[in-house]
Parts: C-alpha cells; sequence; structure tokens
C-alpha cells in the first residue's frame, strides 16, 4: 500500500471516519475543541496531513451546506416580501392603499351644501372613487394569492431538482462501493448532490464504511432519503387554480413503496423548500385574513354611515342586504327581544321630499322596538306589519317581507319613496334603535337589515377572500336623484324632512370623519404587536411590516451568504495547509465557527420572532 492512489484512499477513509465521529453531534459542528480532537485523532493514528485537511474539509462543507440552506431560505422570503412590497406599493400614491381611503373622505367631505345638482353629481363622483378604490384593494388581494400561487408552482419545481439530487446521490454510492480504486469523480458527485439539496431541504448524511452516505430527512434517523443504492422521492400535486380558499395538496415522501405526508416536517426546516411553505401557507395568508379584516371594518363604518336612517331619491321598494353574520336570512334567526329598543320612524315622501299618504292613512308611523315580544325575525316581520297596518283607518302603505332571503320594504305607490328616520344627526340627543340576536350581534334598525348598505359582499365580514367579492351595490350606485343615499326624516313631532343637499353634506362629514379618524379604529394584529388603529393606519402598517421584512430578509440572506463564501475559502485553505498550520489556526477557525452560529442563531430568532405573522 506504498503506492500514492493506496496511501490517498487510506487517507480519505480515515478522515471520513474521522468526519462520523465529529459529525455524530450536530452541536460539535459549533465547536472548534471537536475538530481538535478529530485532528488528534488522526495524529495518534497514524493518520497523514491529508488526513487532517480532509477532515477539516468535510466539517467545514457541513456548515456550508448549512450557512447556504439558510441563505437560499431567506433569498425566497425575500424575494417573495419585494414582490408583494412592490404590488402593495402600486395599488395608491404613497405606496399605501390607505391614500385612496384620505382621498375618498376628502370627496365626501367637499360634497356641496347648496347645488342638489352638484350635490348628486359629487355624490355620483364619489361612489367611482370608491369603486376605483375597492378594485385597487381587491388588485393587492389578488396579488397576494398570485403569490401564494407562485410559491405552490416554485415547489413544484424543487421536488424535481430534489429528487434529481438523491437519484444523483444513490448513483454515486453505487459507483464508490462498486470501485476497484477510489472513484475521486463519484465523491465529486456525491458532494455536489449534497450541496444540491443543501439548497432546498435539511438533510442529516452519515458516511459509511464503504465510502456511501445514507441520507436522512431528520436528525433521528427516522426516515431514510438515500441508502446505498436506493433513493427516495417526493411527489406534489400542485394546484392550477389559487384563490383564498385553496386547500393544498401534501407534499409525500415515497420509500419503498409506502407514502408519508411529510408536509409538516419540511415546513419546519430549512431551505428553500421551507421557505415557498412558509410563503404559501403563512405569510401569505397571514396578509390576506389582515386585509380582509380591514375590508370588513371598512365596509362596516362605511355602512354604517349610510345607514344613519334610510331614503333615496324615491325608492318605492327597499330591500335588505343580510343581517350581522349572515349574508341571507331565512326569518328563523332568534332575537333578544328584551334587549330591544328605541324608536324606529317609517314614512311616505314625494318627489319634493315632502311627506305623503297616498293610498294609505297616515304619512308616518312610528314603531316601538321595546314592544316586540316574538322569538325570531319572522315573528319581528309580522310584528312590523301589524304596527304599519293596525287598521282602523290608521294604515300606513308600507308592507315588511322576508323575499330572496333578505328583508324587504314596499309600497304600492310607486310615485312615493320610503324613508325611515332612526336618528336626528341635528338633535342633541338622537334617538337609536337597537335590534340584537340571540347570539349577541346587534345595531340600529337599518344597518341591522343592511336596509340601505353601500357595500355588499356574498360572504360573511372577516371571512378569506372578503376583500376579493365586496362591491358597491348596484341598486345604490344606480340611484342618481338629488340626494346622496341616506336618512331624510327626523324624528321631530310633526316629522319634517330635511334639505337634501344639507342633510348629504353632513353625513358626508360623518363618513370623511370615519375614513380618516378614530371612529374607524379597530383592534389588530400586526407582525410587529397589537394595537388600536385607525384604518389608514392599518393600511399603512401593512406596508411599513413589508418594508421591514424585506430589509431584514436581505440583510439577514446577506450574512447567510457571506458565511457560506467564507467556508469556501476556509476549505481551499486547509486543504493547502499542513498539520501544524491547521493547530496554529484552531483561534481562528474557533472565531469562524462562532460568527456562523451567531448568523444561523439570529436568522432562527428572526423567522421565530419577527417574521411569524399572527
Amino acid at each position: 500500500m506504498s503506492d500514492p492512489v493506496s496511501i490517498s484512499r487510506q487517507s480519505l477513509t480515515t478522515a471520513r471516519i474521522a468526519e462520523g465521529v465529529l459529525s455524530q453531534n450536530a452541536a460539535d459542528m459549533q465547536n472548534p475543541n471537536s475538530i481538535k480532537k478529530v485532528i488528534d485523532y488522526t495524529s495518534q493514528k497514524n493518520g497523514l496531513e491529508a488526513t487532517v485537511r480532509e477532515a477539516v474539509n468535510e466539517s467545514l462543507l457541513v456548515n456550508s451546506r448549512q450557512t447556504l440552506l439558510k441563505a437560499n431560505e431567506l433569498s425566497v422570503k425575500h424575494a417573495f416580501a419585494s414582490q408583494l412590497e412592490m404590488n402593495i406599493g402600486n395599488v395608491g400614491e404613497n405606496r399605501s392603499v390607505a391614500h385612496l381611503c384620505a382621498k375618498l373622505g376628502a370627496q365626501f367631505h367637499t360634497l356641496a351644501n347648496t347645488d342638489k345638482v352638484k350635490l348628486a353629481n359629487d355624490k355620483n363622483t364619489a361612489y367611482v372613487e370608491l369603486s376605483s378604490f375597492l378594485e385597487k384593494n381587491k388588485a393587492f388581494a389578488d396579488s397576494i394569492q398570485k403569490e401564494r400561487e407562485n410559491a405552490s408552482q416554485s415547489i413544484s419545481e424543487k421536488i424535481g431538482f430534489i429528487n434529481d439530487a438523491l437519484k444523483l446521490l444513490a448513483f454515486s454510492n453505487e459507483r464508490i462501493v462498486g470501485a476497484a480504486k477510489e472513484d475521486f469523480s463519484s465523491v465529486e458527485q456525491q458532494r455536489a448532490a449534497l450541496n444540491e439539496l443543501a439548497k432546498y431541504i435539511d438533510v442529516f448524511p452519515r458516511l459509511e464504511s464503504n465510502g456511501s452516505y445514507t441520507l436522512y430527512s431528520d436528525i433521528s434517523g427516522s426516515q431514510r432519503l438515500v441508502y446505498g443504492n436506493h433513493a427516495a422521492s417526493f411527489s406534489y400535486d400542485n394546484a392550477l387554480v389559487v384563490s383564498p380558499e385553496t386547500v393544498f395538496n401534501p407534499i409525500k415522501l415515497n420509500v419503498s413503496g409506502s407514502t408519508v405526508d411529510v408536509t409538516n416536517v419540511l415546513k419546519q426546516g430549512r431551505g428553500a423548500l421551507a421557505a415557498d411553505l412558509y410563503v404559501r401557507d403563512v405569510f401569505t395568508t397571514s396578509l390576506q385574513k389582515q386585509l380582509d379584516h380591514a375590508t370588513t371594518q371598512m365596509a362596516i363604518e362605511f355602512n354604517h354611515t349610510h345607514n344613519m336612517g334610510t331614503a333615496t331619491a324615491l325608492r318605492s321598494t327597499i330591500i335588505g342586504d343580510g343581517i350581522p353574520g349572515a349574508a341571507t336570512l331565512t326569518g328563523t334567526e332568534t332575537l333578544t327581544a328584551a334587549n330591544m329598543t328605541g324608536i324606529v320612524r317609517f314614512s311616505l315622501i314625494d318627489s319634493e321630499h315632502k311627506l305623503s299618504a297616498g293610498t294609505g292613512d297616515v304619512t308616518y308611523k312610528d314603531v316601538d322596538l321595546s314592544t316586540f315580544s316574538g322569538a325570531d325575525i319572522n315573528a319581528f316581520v309580522a310584528f312590523l306589519n301589524s304596527a304599519l297596518k293596525p287598521g282602523g283607518g290608521a294604515d300606513l302603505n308600507i308592507v315588511a317581507s322576508i323575499t330572496g332571503g333578505q328583508l324587504q320594504l314596499a309600497t304600492s305607490d310607486a310615485s312615493l319613496g320610503i324613508a325611515i328616520g332612526e336618528q336626528d344627526p341635528f338633535a342633541e340627543t338622537p334617538v337609536v334603535s337597537n335590534i340584537e340576536l340571540g347570539s349577541g350581534e346587534k345595531s340600529p334598525f337599518s344597518s341591522f337589515f343592511g336596509l340601505n348598505n353601500l357595500l355588499t359582499n356574498r360572504v360573511q365580514p372577516n371571512s378569506v377572500s372578503y376583500t376579493q367579492f365586496l362591491k358597491i351595490r348596484g341598486d345604490i350606485v344606480a340611484n342618481t336623484g338629488n340626494g346622496i343615499a341616506v336618512g331624510l326624516l327626523t324624528m321631530k313631532t310633526p316629522p319634517t324632512t330635511h334639505d337634501a343637499a344639507l342633510f348629504g353634506t353632513h353625513v358626508a362629514k360623518e363618513l370623511a370623519a370615519g375614513i380618516v379618524g378614530h371612529k374607524m379604529s379597530f383592534s389588530i394584529t400586526d407582525t410587529l404587536d397589537a394595537r388600536t388603529s385607525s384604518l389608514q393606519e392599518y393600511f399603512t402598517s401593512i406596508v411599513g411590516n413589508l418594508s421591514v421584512m424585506t430589509r431584514n430578509f436581505d440583510r439577514e440572506k446577506n450574512n447567510a451568504i457571506s458565511s457560506h463564501i467564507e467556508s469556501a475559502k476556509l476549505i481551499e485553505k486547509f486543504s493547502k495547509t499542513t498539520h501544524k498550520e491547521v493547530q496554529d489556526s484552531m483561534m481562528d477557525l474557533a472565531l469562524f465557527q462562532q460568527m456562523m452560529l451567531k448568523v444561523l442563531a439570529s436568522s432562527l430568532a428572526m423567522r421565530d420572532a419577527l417574521l411569524e405573522i399572527k
């Protein structure tokens, strides 16, 4: 065994045994004293300088792969965060969808208070602005889903690369075991396969005495990915169409004919594949949830203001828009009669906004909700009809019904419009009605049934995809009469009707204040903390947090890449040094190992603390 090839083979085998001793404990990889033990071990066993170099090289390669693994994970996250930051920046000026909220509020705030024609025009302009905002908000939500789709596609592609690398490792194992002499090209193939895998997933290799690698999916060794010339494979059926409701297929590991769902194991790992899973299942879904929450609050506040009494330029039929917690109603929903309060005034008005009885007996009726003693909405509808048409020459020509899953109020006098008064915004003590479900949700009468909702949705508030399906009610936008579509009736006795322009301006100011002020405040949970913010602040916080996340991703990615480069430099250096030079360099190596440990710890801490959106 004096020929160079035999000596090299003996040296390499001894080095691999030493590397195996070193890698028995993952913590040893960060401990330079362990590397010194390897050096001492090889010296005591009469190992050659090449043995020392190879042992150090192998340990550094493992560290290099770990830093590369984290670098690739951060690189993927950074790319997605950057793309989403760019998308939300395209939604409106100042890199914030909040800009259009403020702009819309200003538009309502400046509605004319004298010129009825201009008021109608400005009202319709404001509706156009609102429609534009909804489209841009939806575009941002759609871009979030597009990134989910991209992440899913990326997972599918990476699964292919991983399977190819596993096959390459198994193939090179077979060549090494079957070779009559050391096959250095196969050794390089082994390393190439391991380095390729280090881009995507956590793997735990064990070097066998015959020169082959056994590869495990976790440190406990519960699942073998490669054993000798046998390679497992991953499979993933990518979703062709992605929406907020999409539930993705699992990633499966196929080993010797058996199939195991390893999605959660891969999520808990590191590397580009874990990053894709994080983007697909955590990062984007959390953003969608935050956006749906913000959009829900916006719609609630718009509709609440729009239902401050109900009237338009003569609607003889007013149709509701669901009830709290449900897009439609059946009539069997339980009401808490004991908690129902307030007086609701129903009236009929003509084109001049003057009270008119039409074919009925009276021009208005006051209904005291506290006198309701029924159990559900069907009983409440019967209660309303009894109060509106009591007979004896005191009937108001309005009929309530549940039609098409909505509360409907209608008059047979087509030339008249229905007006509902619940509170006088000019009174010192507004009269507010209250209807309460058995589940506890409650609101004033018009808001409860959504009689004059400006915004409508087929899905429930705060539901996933709420942003995508929110729209302006067509029957509201189609009404281009002289008044902004809000209540005109006061609660004075006898009742009077405000000038449409005057009332419209008052409600416009309320709406503007609600959009940009604290009337639209609600509790949020963002990436950094939980706090109460206005709608505008909340949208801005989404943008700000994306920017912070993008910068942190980029910084940590660059740190990990730098560590990987330093590893490569040290590998090259130690491959050319003598045994003594290696020992003299132990202090430098210790410092480097500590630096890599800090980088990895910092990266993991960032993932666990900053980047996880609750």
